[in-house]
């Protein structure tokens, strides 16, 4: 049996990629910032988990939650350059 997980949930952007933003006034200057949006379609709640391949230069926050019956949750996500010379 195929298992589409899209029958529960949509995605935003809906093409799959982040665009990441400059910062605001007072954020960090390094700091780019993206968001996801995930809205739960069906009509149960639906458990996420958002996770990186390099922990280190992206933060998602929040990282991990439930989504109640046609809601959604912004996910933040935050790209913080490693500096030259401290990668591993």
């Amino acid at each position: 049996m195929f298992f589409d997980p899209y029958r529960f949930v949509t995605l935003s952007p809906e093409s799959g990629e982040l665009t990441f933003q400059k910062p605001r006034p007072g954020e960090p200057a390094n700091q780019l910032k993206a968001t996801l949006t995930i809205t739960n379609v069906s009509t149960g709640n639906v458990a996420y988990k958002v996770k990186t391949t390099a922990p280190k230069a992206y933060v998602v926050k929040p990282n991990q939650g439930i989504i109640e019956a046609r809601q959604n949750v912004e996910i933040e996500i935050s790209f913080v350059p490693v500096p030259v010379g401290h990668q591993e």
